[in-house]
């Protein structure tokens, strides 16, 4: 019988993880469906004529909202892959990952308008998303000294 000898190879909590990227392309187009309806809908409405408007409404809806959707969904699968892995090569699973990876996934998203755009989005969404944070915190806060009954 063979003994058991230590492998080669080491693995960390980082190389065993099994990402999950149905749960975020799902997330993402359902948002981007969602967000693209009423955004389409109002362009549907000024972009037609007179007496088709109700047409243009759904025209416009049925075209364009789910192409956002699928961006949207390309884009946190694209998120989701980066993240795993800069922890993958950081060997660490912390607050810088996300950030990076989003401004990463957002520059190549926004590569085919060209490098200038690209790299606007990329230098412009973390900031972004750590300001979206900032406010779900605070309304958190706020709302939480409400049910206490404390003064803000």
């Amino acid at each position: 019988m063979a003994s058991s000898s230590s492998s080669s190879i080491t693995t960390t909590p980082y190389t065993r993880r099994e990402p999950k990227f149905l749960g975020p392309a799902t997330k993402g187009f359902v948002m981007g469906l969602l967000a693209g309806i009423p955004i389409y809908m109002i362009k549907g409405i000024y972009n037609s004529p007179n007496g088709q408007r109700f047409n243009g409404v759904f025209r416009a809806v049925g075209n364009k909202a789910p192409r956002l959707g699928c961006t949207l969904a390309t884009w946190f699968v694209l998120d989701q892959c980066i993240v795993c892995a800069i922890a993958n090569y950081r060997q660490k699973n912390d607050v810088v990952n996300p950030l990076m990876s989003m401004g990463i996934a957002s520059g190549l998203i926004n590569f085919r308008k060209g490098f200038l755009s690209a790299s606007k989005w990329a230098i412009l969404t973390p900031p972004a998303y750590v300001a979206c944070v900032l406010v779900q915190r605070g309304i958190e806060s706020v709302l939480a000294a409400n049910e206490i009954g404390e003064d803000v």
